[in-house]
């Protein structure tokens, strides 16, 4: 029996992710991630099944543009509007609530006056079950190369001999695709994207490694999404504790007080659906350190640890199985000077 649980989920219009026609990077700080893991799933006795291996690893280039200042604005589209619309407002606001509406526009804590952009520009995923291979891909901005089943032939497209609706998904890459709104306290104000599926879900991961550090405290809780499978995450609060600075840090290190080292830890809940089946009492538990860099206002660098635990049952809410794991998230900035762009590496497949 094969048991389809998708790590990032397997339908192919959701894994021919690529990039358009070569041009310039989005601005800000290249990053290199990665999140593997394992996994065994274990069935009730009545199944008479046989337990189920299977081992995943994703690579993610991306770069994140960290921007603080009421000059600050966001990349969105949503952010412009129509000249007519704001004349028609403002007339609204001065006959009936001049002094309400003043207020809101004020307010410190919906002020949007900084931003946190990320831009996807690589994405490698490799999927085995009990050994097998079932699928490796690469996607970059030129670029799809994969083996979406066993044993099939390796699909290899530009993404200008893309069909039409690849090209779209293929947009995703080296443009924003997700932001973080910030107000003056650097509190989120908002959260935004532009793709869904599969890539949502691990840029909703990088986001929340990439929280923003608040002003004036030693340690807080942030909402977190962790990528699970089938373009859903595991949600909830994870907690970030400033560490003390070490007793045996050398005066001739460079900036040694702008370095920060956080302790992270939380359980993150798991719902959804599994090869037609249910989550049932999914817990993600997290431990992990982080390294923020104060002098830049950015992380440069990230390794959680995480234990996985799920109960599988049908739809009447029975258990039929079990899956336990573990899984490693890491991410780290690319030094300056070591790679003028992310690589365009080509895996073997």
């Amino acid at each position: 029996m094969r048991l389809r649980i998708g790590w990032l989920g397997l339908t192919t219009a959701l894994i021919l992710n690529g990039g358009s026609i070569a041009g310039p990077l989005p601005p800000g700080r290249q990053h290199r991630g990665s999140i593997e893991g394992e996994n065994t799933v274990t069935f009730v006795p009545r199944a008479n099944l046989a337990p189920i291996k299977f081992d995943y690893q994703v690579k993610v280039e991306y770069i994140v543009d960290t921007r603080y200042g009421k000059e600050s604005k966001p990349s969105t589209d949503e952010e412009v509007k129509p000249p007519v619309e704001e004349v028609a407002v403002k007339k609204v606001v001065v006959k009936k609530a001049p002094r309400t509406k003043k207020k809101e526009a004020e307010s410190p804590a919906s002020r949007i006056s900084g931003a946190i952009d990320l831009s996807l520009h690589s994405l490698e995923r490799s999927y085995r079950q009990n050994g097998q291979s079932i699928l490796e891909t690469r996607a970059s901005r030129a670029r799809f190369q994969g083996r979406v089943q066993p044993d099939a032939p390796v699909f290899n497209v530009s993404a200008n001999d893309a069909p039409p609706p690849v090209q779209q998904i293929l947009k995703n890459f080296d443009v924003v695709a997700a932001s973080l709104l910030l107000n003056d306290d650097l509190k989120v104000v908002d959260r935004r994207y532009r793709v869904e599926g599969a890539q949502r879900a691990v840029l909703e991961t990088l986001l929340s490694i990439h929280t923003p550090v608040p002003k004036g405290v030693d340690s807080w809780e942030s909402p977190t999404q962790l990528v699970m499978g089938h373009g859903q995450t595991a949600k909830g609060l994870l907690r970030f504790e400033k560490q003390k600075p070490a007793a045996t840090a050398r005066p001739t290190d460079p900036r040694p007080s702008d370095l920060i080292k956080v302790k992270v830890s939380g359980v993150l809940r798991a719902e959804g659906v599994i090869a037609g089946n249910l989550i049932k009492d999914g817990t993600y538990t997290v431990t992990g350190e982080q390294t923020f860099d104060s002098h830049t206002h950015e992380w440069i660098a990230a390794r959680w640890s995480v234990v996985v635990v799920n109960e599988l049952a049908n739809q009447a809410g029975i258990t039929v199985a079990q899956s336990k794991g573990t899984m490693t998230v890491e991410s780290r900035a690319v030094v300056a000077g070591s790679s003028a762009t992310p690589s365009e590496a080509t895996p073997k497949l």
